[in-house]
């Protein structure tokens, strides 16, 4: 019983990290968050201020990782719309 408990255990992490690496790729893949957030006539100093203060300017594995590890801390970032933490 045990054995089977850990399988699925294991199983449902699997399938969590999946889950997660294809939703936040497919954030990414659907355009530049920087010029959703900044809107249609924002300047190209605008957008770099965006992508450097969210973290767009960085990696997606680096900004995957750091989600994921603030994300298992309870730290869910922040709203881009209200600017107030997730979790509230």
């Amino acid at each position: 019983m045990l054995a089977f408990t850990l399988k699925r255990l294991a199983l449902a992490i699997l399938v969590t990290l999946t889950v997660s690496v294809i939703s936040f790729s497919l954030l990414h893949l659907s355009g530049d968050p920087a010029a959703a957030l900044a809107g249609e006539n924002a300047s190209s100093a605008d957008l770099e201020a965006i992508r450097h203060l969210y973290g767009f300017d960085r990696p997606l594995t680096t900004q995957y990782t750091e989600w994921l590890w603030n994300a298992l801390h309870g730290d869910f970032g922040q709203s881009y719309y209200f600017k107030l933490p997730v979790a509230d």
